[in-house]
């Protein structure tokens, strides 16, 4: 709660930004729903019956109205994007500020307990993940429940019975894979962060060891001990890409 309370205090000053880009995502988003069903409405017009001249004069009338709609749409969708992700910048730095203020407050023996490689890797990249999660997941998650919202009312609007036909296998299923993707993806999300914190520490000490080394003769234990980190993150981030 401590900490959930600390993050609120950062966030607050953003608030003023996150809640219209996020209403203005909301909308265009909807907006982009209509139109996106009406461009796909424009060969359809050629079925129908009237004289080529007048049908073409309406598939001229049509593209010029979603041109201009998307010149509208286009902007706003970008002005909601810049509000959310200045936010999510300038909070990203204040977050960063606050944790480098917390840890040259901890006492000496914390620093025998945490690397100073998976201190920066926290301080890093654990804060822009952060950041991340906290302004653009619930962005993400309205925009698309807009968006499924607004084009399942399109779609069963110009077509009802072809509605449920279209979407009670596809959706249902594609569910289903989704969760279990998501799931497979943050297991292996949480096996790279580990290594990428075990690869950070270990290089950092050895370039702050690097006399020592030397001294030893360790260079080529280090290099595959190294390797062997690697090797193994390359196999993450491949079977992450699969």
């Amino acid at each position: 709660r401590r900490a959930a309370r600390q993050i609120w205090i950062l966030l607050k000053p953003f608030i003023k930004f996150l809640i219209p880009g996020t209403l203005i995502l909301m909308c265009t988003e909807v907006s982009w729903g209509f139109w996106y069903g009406q461009v796909q409405a424009l060969p359809f017009i050629g079925q129908k019956k009237g004289s080529p001249a007048a049908l073409m004069a309406e598939a001229s009338r049509s593209c010029i109205l979603m041109f201009v709609w998307f010149l509208f749409n286009k902007p706003l969708d970008d002005l909601g994007d810049t509000l959310m992700d200045n936010s999510q910048v300038f909070f990203t730095l204040g977050l960063r500020d606050s944790v480098m203020r917390s840890i040259l407050r901890q006492d000496r023996e914390y620093f025998d307990l945490h690397q100073a490689g998976v201190l920066q890797e926290r301080l890093n990249r654990d804060t822009g993940m952060l950041a991340g999660n906290i302004i653009q997941q619930p962005k993400r998650c309205m925009s698309l429940f807009v968006r499924l919202i607004t084009k399942f009312g399109y779609m069963y609007a110009k077509s009802s019975s072809l509605f449920w036909k279209a979407v009670l296998i596809p959706v249902p299923a594609t569910c289903i894979l989704a969760y279990a993707g998501v799931e497979l993806v943050r297991k292996l999300n949480r096996k790279i962060h580990m290594v990428n914190e075990v690869a950070a520490a270990g290089t950092i000490d050895v370039l702050k060891d690097m006399t020592t080394v030397r001294q030893f003769a360790m260079e080529a234990m280090e290099q595959e001990k190294y390797s062997v980190t690697n090797l193994f993150r390359r196999t993450l981030q491949r079977r992450l890409d699969t």
